[in-house]
């Protein structure tokens, strides 16, 4: 089971537009990917200002909090993107595509803080590649397969050593252990949002 709150940033962004958050401790970082654009908002869902990625990637698809750094996934140029807490882009990239990570159309990536490993879901594979802190691909045999539960994945977060994946075929959030795989624990969203973009933890 999943309990929630909300706040509604549809007069600032616009409808159906938004294709993942997350939140670095001070503000909510929304992505809305037909505009190239990443919102932020204090926790209290209050509009703090605004910056464009489209100079980096004209297909932004996912961001992730690293530290005082947000880190945007382009599926343009199948890149990383590194950027400071303020939208200022850092110059700093990585291939998402480098040792055979076989990703082509990523939809969402996040991050685990103790392990210092990036993820990235593609949803032409449906699974979850591990990368390094540096943006290496670490194997194939550390890939998360999650088509089983949901073949079109839009989101994902990890949390206390777990993956959590959310998608727009079944609307529901789904568990992954990195070393098991699908733990069996899921909940239905469908009763929040019928077209569930982004997943992050607060």
């Amino acid at each position: 089971t999943g309990n929630w709150s909300n706040f509604d940033i549809e007069e600032i962004i616009g409808v159906g537009v938004v294709s993942d958050v997350t939140f670095n401790g001070l503000f909510f970082y929304v992505l809305a990917e037909s505009t190239g654009i990443i919102y932020l908002f204090n926790p209290q869902g209050e509009y703090v200002t605004e910056f464009s990625v489209l100079s980096e990637d004209a297909t932004p698809k996912g961001i992730i909090a690293v530290g005082t750094d947000i880190w945007l996934l382009g599926a343009t140029n199948l890149s990383m993107y590194k950027y400071k807490e303020d939208g200022t882009y850092t110059g700093t990239s990585w291939d998402i595509t480098n040792g055979t990570s076989g990703l082509v159309s990523p939809t969402a990536c996040t991050y685990d803080s103790l392990g210092a490993y990036f993820y990235i879901v593609c949803d032409t594979t449906d699974k979850v590649a591990q990368f390094d802190s540096t943006g290496v691909y670490t194997s194939a045999t550390n890939d998360v397969a999650v088509g089983a539960e949901e073949p079109s994945p839009t989101g994902l977060t990890f949390y206390n050593n777990q993956l959590y994946i959310i998608g727009s075929t079944n609307y529901t959030i789904y568990e992954y252990n990195l070393s098991t795989g699908y733990t069996s624990d899921s909940w239905l969203m469908t009763a929040v949002d019928n077209t569930p973009n982004g997943l992050s933890f607060y």
